[in-house]
């Protein structure tokens, strides 16, 4: 169909403002620390899922029947975000059609990636155009464009990660709906790893010290 092919990623739908959405769950923050105990002492109870964290802004997306219906942003309290729906039909990592056809919620993350700032930053240097001071504001100015023909040539990307309901699709781990939600068609990060004690741990975050 027109509307899941290639051509309907360009964009030029332009909106008065975005509307307000109320979430299915509420969406919390994770816990964080920069405590190594605190790490070790989780790893010796759990398996652990690792993966890059990006620098981005979150994202729900909403589909019915496995075709693409609505997009929200997390929102400043996580309980009400905003419809960016028109946009992020823009971003080509974005399915618009499942290989299943499932009711589903997914949440992720938008980025923008290094390479692409520098990109618009030169274009907006030849243009004397304000510079876009780090990748994370540009694609979060980006996603909240009202025009999305903007956001469609900010060359956003996605990582999904999360599904508020597994239970819903007899899923027991992170690991386990993490996979399910790749093999549905949504990209996810490949930088992913599923270890079993805390030397995997500090082997995985060892890779990346450079």
């Amino acid at each position: 169909h027109f509307k899941n092919s290639p051509i309907g990623k360009v964009g030029g739908e332009v909106k008065k403002g975005l509307e307000p959405v109320t979430h299915s769950k509420p969406m919390l923050s994770c816990n964080k620390t920069k405590d190594i105990r605190e790490v070790i002492e989780f790893a010796k109870e759990n398996d652990v899922v690792l993966s890059w964290k990006m620098d981005g802004l979150t994202l729900v997306l909403r589909y019915e029947n496995g075709e693409f219906k609505q997009a929200i942003t997390r929102g400043h309290d996580g309980i009400v975000g905003e419809d960016i729906t028109h946009n992020v039909k823009t971003i080509k990592t974005i399915p618009l059609k499942l290989k299943e056809p499932l009711d589903i919620e997914v949440r992720g993350e938008i980025y923008m990636s290094k390479k692409v700032l520098e990109e618009l930053n030169q274009e907006r240097l030849r243009n004397n155009e304000p510079l876009l001071k780090n990748a994370r504001n540009a694609a979060a100015g980006s996603i909240r464009q009202l025009d999305s023909s903007i956001a469609a040539k900010r060359k956003l990307d996605t990582f999904i990660y999360h599904l508020p309901n597994p239970e819903d699709f007899g899923i027991k781990t992170h690991y386990e709906a993490v996979e399910f939600m790749k093999n549905l068609g949504f990209k996810t990060n490949p930088n992913n790893r599923l270890v079993h004690n805390i030397d995997e741990v500090i082997s995985f975050c060892g890779e990346y010290e450079q």
